[in-house]
């Protein structure tokens, strides 16, 4: 009698490990589909966030202007009473952060008593490699997003007509070899015309 108790608890352990087995792909297909699902969404969100960066490059209108302070380069900025060209040039060291001079080409015949400056800096992006997942890619994206600083300033000086209107700004708070990325909104809200 003993054995055939314990035949039959072997073979009750036996089905009730199969079924186990059986029970667990059933249970696990549900994070298996939710772990996919999450990696589409960050997939996703990743390139809404190209779209979203190309889409501001492509646009016609150009509200800021993006440099890499290594670089020698002018862009446009275009403003709701004109175009200018801007370009920083003398980039160096300056207490706790740096100083640069930003160039304002007033590419319009009017006179403009002031602007005001908005700049967004710091690190320069360093895209992840093709092996990297999109959900790190996105992460790093966001991360160095987050880490930028940013800086308003009000410009006093008149930014003449057909004329590189040069302006020095401090920008606080930053190490000159971390200092990588620099965008610049500009923004005028009123104009001198000649007679």
């Amino acid at each position: 009698m003993n054995c055939r108790y314990l035949a039959i608890c072997c073979l009750a352990l036996i089905a009730d490990s199969s079924i186990g087995a059986e029970t667990g792909n059933k249970v696990s297909a549900p994070y298996d589909r939710l772990a996919a699902a999450e990696a589409e969404i960050a997939d996703l969100k990743f390139r809404i966030f190209l779209l979203e960066t190309s889409m501001e490059k492509k646009a016609d209108v150009k509200s800021s202007a993006t440099f890499d302070p290594a670089r020698s380069q002018y862009q446009r900025i275009d403003t709701y009473l004109g175009a200018f060209a801007v370009s920083i040039t003398d980039v160096k060291p300056f207490a706790d952060g740096v100083v640069l001079t930003v160039n304002l080409g007033n590419l319009t015949s009017a006179s403009f008593p002031g602007a005001h400056l908005d700049i967004a800096y710091g690190p320069r992006f360093v895209p992840l490699g093709q092996g990297a997942k999109l959900a790190e890619k996105l992460a790093a994206g966001t991360a160095w997003q987050k880490a930028l600083k940013k800086y308003s300033t009000d410009l006093t000086t008149e930014l003449k007509p057909g004329h590189w209107n040069p302006s020095r700004v401090v920008l606080p708070d930053i190490r000159p070899d971390g200092f990588g990325h620099v965008e610049l909104t500009l923004t005028v809200n009123s104009a001198l015309m000649n007679e």
